[in-house]
């Protein structure tokens, strides 16, 4: 199948005064997303609007954020679980991981993060305590794929690449993945394949039937730092230290398009964030402090 795409630059959002970490579209609210600065704000932006709203601050760089119900849960730099209302409340903060959480996403209703102290942790809904921890790694968990209702890939500082079954609260194999760390991990339901980014440079494409790497490719020069499936056509894009934006076929890793300067006002510093809003709206942050949306068109 050949894919072709059309990018465009659209618009550009300012206002944090340090690295832009990470990006969430909210499900709530279509055409809004939230993002996450070393500097330790949360701000709340729309698409087409300019100015964001500083939603909340924390003392710490923040990684990762998740909505559910009425708030936003958010994590970083200092381990802690930050819960903040949509709305007027007070922020609480949740002492559990040490050095650093740096995921935050659910599995059949329950939530679960990722820490830089190895473990995988389960949370209770409603008093946001930790349940239950799983040692899985002696380095920091940093992304995660779900494969199945109850199986978790997750991409760890010690290369590796760690299928845990979650109902059983057990790790059942690892592979290894990337040198030195594993950075970014996507799930291809469509295909069944897993693709895995990493310090390395590398995307590599793996068959779950037996483990086995199916390709490898040199993508970028330097780190891969995001690695996202698009919502429906056959596309992943990949966002790198080395300030490009590239988009791939998914089902092949061919090389479809390349964001970066001058040919593109794209990012002057490394690319750490992407976010798709809609199928034809993806958002991307870096430590140049911008958020740009793209149009991405056929």
């Amino acid at each position: 199948m050949v894919v072709v795409i059309h990018i465009e630059w659209s618009q550009q959002y300012l206002g944090h005064q340090a690295a832009i970490y990470a990006l969430y579209a909210d499900p709530e609210h279509p055409g809004e997303f939230i993002s996450l600065g070393g500097e330790g704000w949360i701000a709340r932006w729309k698409r087409g609007y300019q100015d964001g709203q500083l939603i909340a601050k924390a003392d710490t760089s923040l990684f990762t954020a998740i909505r559910i119900d009425r708030q936003f849960l958010v994590g970083g730099l200092d381990g802690r679980l930050y819960i903040i209302p949509d709305g007027h409340g007070a922020v609480r903060a949740i002492e559990h991981h040490r050095k650093g959480l740096y995921q935050l996403f659910c599995i059949n209703q329950q939530l679960f993060s990722l820490g830089a102290d190895g473990r995988l942790t389960l949370w209770d809904r409603e008093s946001y305590l930790p349940q239950f921890s799983l040692p899985v790694s002696g380095k920091a968990l940093r992304c995660q794929a779900v494969a199945a209702e109850d199986r978790l890939w997750i991409g760890s500082s010690d290369g590796h690449l760690h299928l845990v079954d979650v109902e059983a609260g057990k790790t059942l194999t690892s592979i290894t993945a990337h040198q030195p760390s594993v950075f970014s991990v996507q799930y291809d339901a469509k295909t069944g394949h897993l693709i895995s980014g990493g310090r390395d440079a590398l995307i590599r494409r793996w068959d779950l039937t037996d483990l086995h790497l199916q390709k490898s490719i040199p993508a970028h020069w330097y780190t891969v730092n995001q690695l996202l499936l698009h919502p429906s056509r056959p596309l992943l894009v990949s966002a790198s230290r080395d300030r490009t934006i590239k988009f791939w076929h998914s089902r092949t890793l061919e090389l479809l398009k390349v964001i970066e300067t001058p040919k593109y006002p794209g990012h002057i510093r490394s690319v750490n964030a992407l976010a798709w809003l809609d199928d034809e709206t993806l958002v991307s942050g870096g430590d140049d402090r911008s958020i740009i949306e793209w149009k991405v068109g056929e």
